[in-house]
């Protein structure tokens, strides 16, 4: 993970764009606040990476291991995200900081693993796995991208 922050703010906020190429080291994602379809364009993007990526609401009974996205509203009276490592803020995209006040989302970017022994695309959790839960093989490539 290398921390980026967002260049745009209030309205036009790009602290998603942030997070994500933060989480990817990328010098720069698409815009994904064109359209209604943010999502479909978020997911469209981490796939061209070869990741997958995972959308949950904070009240599933599940805390993220590794590094995520956590959204909710932040100090500024505005929906916000920042990334996170095993549930707790790491990184505030904005320059000013203030995080979140409370996470009501998160989204997890996972690397796929196929298996050498029945081909199965696994979608690999933290903690690193190297067995194919189909049929308990060695994986071909192991590991969360951002795996904590």
């Amino acid at each position: 993970m290398k921390p980026l922050f967002q260049t745009k703010f209030g309205s036009e906020g790009n602290c998603l764009e942030a997070c994500v190429a933060s989480l990817c080291e990328a010098a720069e994602v698409p815009d994904f606040r064109d359209d209604s379809g943010w999502w479909e364009d978020l997911v469209a993007y981490v796939r061209s990476k070869g990741l997958t990526a995972f959308y949950f609401p904070s009240d599933w009974p599940i805390t993220p291991k590794g590094y995520h996205i956590m959204n909710g509203m932040g100090p500024r009276h505005r929906r916000h995200s920042v990334i996170g490592l095993d549930g707790k803020m790491v990184h505030d995209p904005h320059p000013e900081g203030g995080g979140i006040h409370r996470t009501d989302s998160y989204i997890l970017l996972f690397r796929e693993a196929t298996c050498n022994e029945c081909k199965a695309t696994i979608v690999v959790n933290p903690p690193i796995q190297s067995q194919c839960r189909m049929c308990g093989a060695v994986l071909l490539m192991v590991g969360c991208m951002f795996g904590g």
